[in-house]
């Protein structure tokens, strides 16, 4: 019997409370629990956090209790209990975390490979939707009875498997493809037609965060993007809602503040590694982020000591977190 049938008939608001009490199984306290695997991490805040930054490369998010704020770039959005996002390219997002003892924050960080996004879409039937903002790189859905469903049954499986590496349950293919069928799976399945300008963006956006305590200007992007300078900006802002000098900008204040909390390096040693020159000009555009200078925030941030586990630096890559081969033949 497949994961939803066993769970379709049971109501949407028992569904989320099952999968509540087995992520709790699993993340007794706060924390981020990996299970022994590369793919995918369970993350847990019983408290409020203001300032949560990442460069969250693609993934899948699905928050399963309490609520947070979500800024990336210009846009800003309010996730809810039950709501899911898809993030297709790079994106530099902050996080306000709204959770309790009473009512924690539980969210499944499940990264993507894109190659096996690739190989489903060739497999899957052509999506029967349209959706305008489909080339947006972060995409807010609504966690179906049916997404539910696999989901149980991967935290079932994560209860009784012995942890290997990188070898996954073969329910994720479920939710793979179930994703790619959803509006918020439409800019996942542009990133693999060459019809689109996404992946050429793209190209220069994985450039970019390997390259960005270097000097270079729109033109050096839009080359690598083989676009003209003029239509590369205007399709790069399309996608992420900044510029790329913006873009820059946030990447580098990001990676300067995962230095100067995770990696003792003061201000000044983390604006020098990640590309500035002026000290001022550091904290100006650090401020303009985060509301603070770099060293209040920091000190506020560790003071108040949030669960402190360090987010993923712009070296790792989601392609690499497991091997396609480990899932099996395709459930269909």
């Amino acid at each position: 019997m497949s994961a939803f049938k066993e769970y379709s008939k049971e109501p949407y608001e028992i569904l989320r409370q099952i999968l509540v009490e087995k992520f709790c199984i699993l993340a007794p306290k706060p924390g981020r629990y990996s299970m022994g695997l590369n793919w995918m991490h369970l993350i847990r805040y019983d408290n409020t956090v203001d300032y949560v930054s990442s460069v969250m490369k693609p993934a899948l998010i699905l928050l399963f209790n309490a609520n947070s704020e979500n800024i990336f770039g210009n846009w800003n959005v309010t996730s809810k209990q039950g709501d899911f996002a898809v993030v297709g390219i790079q994106v530099p997002l902050i996080t306000h975390i709204m959770g309790s003892p009473e009512n924690p924050y539980l969210v499944l960080l499940i990264h993507l490979n894109m190659g096996l996004v690739a190989e489903l879409c060739n497999m899957l039937p052509p999506a029967k939707y349209t959706r305008d903002n489909y080339e947006q790189c972060i995409s807010y859905g609504k966690i179906d009875a049916e997404l539910m469903g696999y989901l149980i049954k991967l935290f079932d499986d994560l209860n009784v498997r012995e942890n290997d590496g990188r070898l996954v349950p073969p329910v994720l293919l479920d939710i793979y493809a179930r994703i790619l069928q959803t509006p918020q799976g439409a800019l996942l399945r542009r990133m693999s037609t060459l019809q689109s300008y996404v992946p050429d963006v793209n190209k220069s956006i994985q450039w970019l965060t390997e390259e960005y305590n270097k000097e270079f200007c729109v033109e050096n992007l839009a080359e690598i993007a083989n676009m003209p300078p003029t239509t590369f900006h205007r399709y790069f802002k399309a996608i992420t809602s900044l510029s790329p000098m913006q873009y820059l900008k946030a990447i580098r204040i990001f990676e300067a503040r995962r230095k100067m909390l995770f990696c003792g390096k003061n201000a000044l040693e983390a604006s020098q590694e990640v590309g500035y020159v002026s000290p001022s000009h550091f904290n100006r555009e650090y401020k303009r982020i985060f509301m603070q200078p770099p060293r209040r925030d920091i000190s506020n941030t560790l003071y108040n000591k949030p669960p402190m586990f360090q987010p993923f630096d712009l070296s790792f890559r989601p392609e690499d977190s497991f091997r396609p081969a480990d899932f099996g033949p395709p459930p269909f």
